[in-house]
């Protein structure tokens, strides 16, 4: 009676070592995968959204790692369409500017931008005191043009005339279809 109470005593720590054995080696490596899920936690915080956690398994923390992945790259790709779509607006924002401000015929600057640079200038001429030159031109009989030729032959020769007088001019000076 002794001798089986040693044994199942002995067999009792033999369990109980080996129970505490495992949970430790189990412990070190589930804490080990919770680190790698948080350390890469804390860098999709920072902004850095380039995280993989490598996990193997099935468990609890295997998914959550799987899913962890599944969202970053899903981030990533977001992200990436945000970033393009960014950039698609604000190109498409800088020519419709560009077209707001340039007659459609010429490829001259319009009336609205000759009006907000004529303010500038003449408010800087006037605080200076620097001389300002406006020179306007007028085609005599245009109307003719068009009549006779066609409207297609008038809209050549406004371009024409657009290119000669943008080859004579000065980059500091402006020069629009008013």
């Amino acid at each position: 009676l002794v001798t089986l109470s040693q044994s199942m005593l002995i067999g009792a720590a033999a369990g109980l070592m080996i129970t505490l054995l495992l949970s430790l080696t189990m412990g070190r490596q589930l804490i080990k995968q919770l680190r790698n899920l948080t350390r890469a936690a804390m860098e999709m915080s920072k902004g850095n959204l380039d995280q993989q956690v490598n996990i193997k398994g099935d468990d609890e923390v295997a998914i959550l790692a799987r899913e962890f992945n599944r969202m970053c790259q899903e981030l990533q790709n977001t992200y990436a369409e945000l970033t393009a779509s960014n950039e698609t607006i604000k190109a498409q924002a800088e020519a419709m500017q560009e077209l707001s401000l340039r007659d459609e015929l010429t490829g001259l600057h319009n009336r609205r931008y000759f009006n907000q640079q004529f303010r500038l200038m003449h408010h800087q001429a006037m605080r200076y005191g620097d001389p300002l030159t406006l020179a306007l031109g007028d085609i005599d009989h245009f109307k003719l043009i068009n009549d006779r030729y066609s409207h297609q032959i008038g809209d050549a020769v406004l371009r024409q005339l657009a290119q000669l007088m943008q080859e004579e001019v000065r980059e500091s000076d402006v020069l629009a279809r008013y």
